[in-house]
């Protein structure tokens, strides 16, 4: 009689074969999660970079002075900026607040501003902004920007001009602390 089967020996040999394979296979299922994940909080921070900055570059191109309409550059507060301006058909006073101790980016507007007292509205629109500065920017002889001084110009008190340009740096922060920089430069076709 011939019986053919397995020993505990050839049991056991399978056996751990397969938790090794097993093993390998969580692993690498492991590390694609991971980086699958990883992925998808990168993707959400260059998306709300990308809305932020392209809400801003919207609407700054537009500001004007004049007829009551000032600009304003908050020396004690460089992450806020406020200023008036035209698109779609109505004048609108924007102003654009940091709020760090929710890491939300704030912008406030009150339609037709000129010709009424000022009411803001508030729209909390940036999550994860940890920090924002508006830097103004006259162009320098030599096609770069000016100097520290010249920045400071557009910044304290209302003024009446527009600098040439805004150089607008955000940095964004991942739940793990990591930090992401973004900055880009809106030229303001009404200054002088």
């Amino acid at each position: 009689m011939n019986r053919r089967g397995l020993t505990l020996i050839e049991l056991m040999i399978v056996v751990g074969i397969l938790g090794i394979v097993v093993l390998m296979l969580n692993t690498v299922f492991k590390t694609g999660f991971d980086a699958w994940n990883k992925s998808e909080v990168r993707l959400e921070i260059y998306q709300n970079a990308r809305v932020v900055l392209d809400q801003i570059s919207r609407e700054l191109p537009g500001a004007f002075v004049g007829g009551g309409a000032e600009f304003e550059g908050i020396n004690a507060n460089p992450d806020t900026i406020e200023f008036v301006t035209s698109f779609a058909g109505s004048l609108y006073q924007i102003q654009y607040v940091l709020d760090s101790t929710t890491n939300t980016l704030k912008r406030y507007y009150d339609e037709n501003p000129v010709y009424s007292a000022i009411s803001y509205t508030e729209v909390k629109f940036g999550s994860g902004v940890s920090d924002i500065q508006f830097l103004y920017l006259p162009l320098g002889s030599a096609g770069g920007w000016g100097s520290a001084d010249e920045q400071n110009e557009w910044i304290g008190a209302s003024i009446t001009t527009l600098p040439e340009a805004v150089k607008v740096k955000i940095k964004l922060r991942d739940k793990e602390n990591n930090e992401y920089p973004f900055e880009t430069i809106i030229y303001l076709p009404n200054s002088e």
